[in-house]
């Protein structure tokens, strides 16, 4: 485990030493990057924690399979140059601003298909959250995507806990069976192993705990039980233990 570790940790220092990636920030780089909506956007999202301030300020490709109508304007307000594409099997509403965040956008089952569509080795970041467990076979998508990571890009994964399943309060948010569009659970060491296979280095695979979500679950509890008229529990995932997440490296070749 700790040879694992730091071999993940000798990829990354190489990914962030990547020419393509690293540059000197400007002053107007660093007072974007550290500007208070995009620190409190970062910290909220995991996507994004702990990406380092190039990478927000360099021109970036992402692809988001199973992104929803919020995610590519929450990731244009974060870059500075971002093309964002995704792919889902629902349709954007027409009405909303947030379909014109979205640079490409794919209906198409992700059951259905190879992702030939997609470019091999094309993206800056690959993101899946709370996609596979929706799936029929979600270890072949984890495994495509891998296959889109460029060189010295990122992989982010996230996904309902084993432990979920077993929870033992129903109906608000924090069991596997709350959403019955849920098929199947997945082990951490089980994804782990699957991306480690496909040749990438894994930086973290762990449980979601996210600070500032866990500080803020009791204001959030109130805001999201008011809007959806019923209470509901999501904004205890970090507490409770509900999702996985995991981040991978693609090396640079040579």
């Amino acid at each position: 485990m700790a040879f694992r570790r730091a071999d993940a940790f000798a990829n990354r220092l190489r990914v962030m030493s990547d020419p393509s990636r690293i540059g000197a920030l400007s002053i107007r780089e660093l007072v974007r990057y550290y500007r208070p909506r995009a620190v409190l956007t970062r910290q909220l999202n995991t996507r994004y924690w702990g990406l380092p301030p190039s990478f927000f300020t360099s021109s970036v490709r992402i692809v988001d399979a199973g992104g929803g109508p919020q995610d590519a304007l929450k990731a244009k307000r974060l870059f500075g140059q971002c093309w964002y594409e995704g792919i889902n099997i629902e349709a954007l509403p027409e009405s909303s601003r947030a379909s014109g965040g979205y640079d490409r956008y794919h209906l198409v089952d992700l059951d259905e298909t190879d992702l030939s569509f997609l470019p091999d080795r094309s993206y800056d970041l690959v993101v899946s959250s709370h996609t596979i467990e929706h799936l029929k076979d979600g270890q072949a998508v984890v495994a495509r995507l891998c296959a889109k990571v460029r060189p010295g890009g990122l992989l982010y994964l996230e996904w309902p806990s084993l432990e979920s399943i077993t929870f033992p309060i129903r109906g608000r948010g924090l069991r596997f069976d709350d959403d019955g569009t849920h098929r199947h659970a997945y082990g951490l060491d089980q994804i782990r192993a699957l991306v480690a296979r496909q040749g990438l280095h894994v930086e973290f695979a762990r449980r979601r705990r996210q600070w500032l979500r866990m500080l803020l679950a009791p204001f959030l509890i109130v805001y999201h039980s008011v809007r959806f008229q019923r209470l509901v529990l999501y904004d205890l995932w970090d507490l409770t233990g509900f999702c996985y997440t995991l981040r991978a490296a693609q090396p640079i070749e040579g």
